[in-house]
């Protein structure tokens, strides 16, 4: 069974300060079983000052995570802050690894960044939580995920995508014991006594449009055509375009039906491409279904309400880890900490979480069959209690 401790620290400028007070909280001599690992999320300036680094030189186990542009442990949150999670089982294992440039080999380097992680763990992986810079440092979210899913072979996967808090996403990184990367995945495994479950809420189906368009033409996750009109065009008939711009892209979420059986997934409108051309979050296959959503302030803190409300009806201690997506944050305007307070009031005092804000989520999604499948997500809260 695997115990949970958390840690935060807002101490940015001070390295030495930081660290300390993050041991002080952990209590690591007297609180660690036989195996442990590290998981962090921090505001991108935590690494420009060598918080993280002096970090990963004081703890003994290895770590793993991500910039963000907020977070939230037991007594903390907000966006100028550092959150640990420390995972410690005697019957749970852990490995990590942190792979080549992914932009360079791609799925090679990913199935290479598996194999060293799985190759230090006694027992079948139950678990893989990697971190990966925003693309476009490395690739689109869904094709990460596609080739993580294949390198697996299918095992369940949780994790997200760096997040900062700049337009053009030029500071998020991965991070790996004391390092920053721009173009690298940090993996962790875990094996052993863990059946973790997973949480999410996303878009309420009645806040999508009822209207729904057909992809006529696509370039992997670049929308060109619906219904056989130019995005643009198409959007100028819906209203939330004058044919030239579309000014509202970062919180308008299109709902995507696969038609594969699975539930239809939100996905986030990234920017617009010469010639109208949408770069999405994912990939809009010919044949696909789309639905234009709408997403306001009460929807991002019901949806986040409603997977609360399942991490708590499942009745686990153990601990949580979560990511919701940027956008989200958007969506809040100028109290873009509402959810991740709202996980502090409702998570409080009944179970350790981490959850910050992610620029992609991956979490597992039941098909027809009832069988997981991995998934990338936009605009979505995910959780995993483990």
């Amino acid at each position: 069974m695997i115990k949970t401790l958390t840690a935060h620290t807002n101490e940015i400028d001070d390295p030495k300060l930081a660290v300390e007070e993050i041991l002080e909280q952990l209590d690591i001599k007297n609180s660690l079983l036989k195996n442990s690992v590290g998981i962090i999320s921090c505001y991108p300036e935590f690494v420009d000052t060598g918080v993280v680094k002096a970090l990963g030189q004081r703890l003994p186990f290895s770590l793993v995570g991500c910039t963000t542009l907020g977070n939230t442990v037991e007594g903390a949150s907000g966006l100028m802050l550092l959150c640990l999670t420390v995972l410690t089982a005697d019957d749970v294992f852990f490995a990590t690894a942190v792979s080549d440039p992914l932009e360079e080999t791609g799925l090679e380097a990913i199935r290479k960044t598996y194999d060293e992680a799985r190759g230090l763990l006694p027992g079948p992986v139950k678990l893989a939580v990697p971190f990966a810079p925003l693309y476009p440092y490395t690739m689109s979210g869904e094709r990460f995920v596609k080739e993580l899913d294949e390198a697996m072979a299918g095992i369940p996967i949780f994790g997200t995508l760096a997040s900062d808090h700049v337009q053009d996403h030029t500071l998020n990184s991965a991070i790996y014991n004391g390092g920053s990367y721009k173009n690298c995945l940090s993996l962790l495994l875990i094996s052993g006594e863990c059946e973790p479950k997973f949480f999410m809420a996303s878009i309420p189906e009645k806040k999508a449009l009822s209207q729904r368009a057909k992809v006529t033409k696509s370039d992997g996750d670049v929308l060109i055509e619906l219904n056989g009109m130019p995005f643009l065009e198409y959007m100028k008939q819906l209203d939330l375009s004058d044919g030239e711009t579309f000014s509202v892209r970062q919180t308008i979420p299109l709902m995507v039906d696969y038609c594969d059986g699975a539930q239809p997934l939100a996905r986030a409108i990234y920017k617009l491409l010469p010639g109208g051309h949408a770069l999405c979050g994912a990939s809009m296959p010919l044949g696909a279904k789309v639905s234009v959503a709408s997403f306001d302030y009460e929807d991002t803190l019901e949806s986040a309400q409603n997977a609360l409300d399942q991490v708590i009806a499942s009745g686990s201690t153990n601990g949580m880890l979560g990511f919701t997506c940027l956008s989200r944050s958007l969506v809040l305007g100028a109290d873009m900490t509402a959810e991740l307070d709202l996980v502090q009031n409702q998570l409080s005092g009944k179970m350790l979480f981490h959850v910050c804000y992610s620029g992609g989520e991956i979490c597992p999604v039941y098909d027809a069959e009832g069988q997981l499948k991995n998934r990338f997500h936009n605009f979505t809260f995910v959780a995993c209690v483990f």
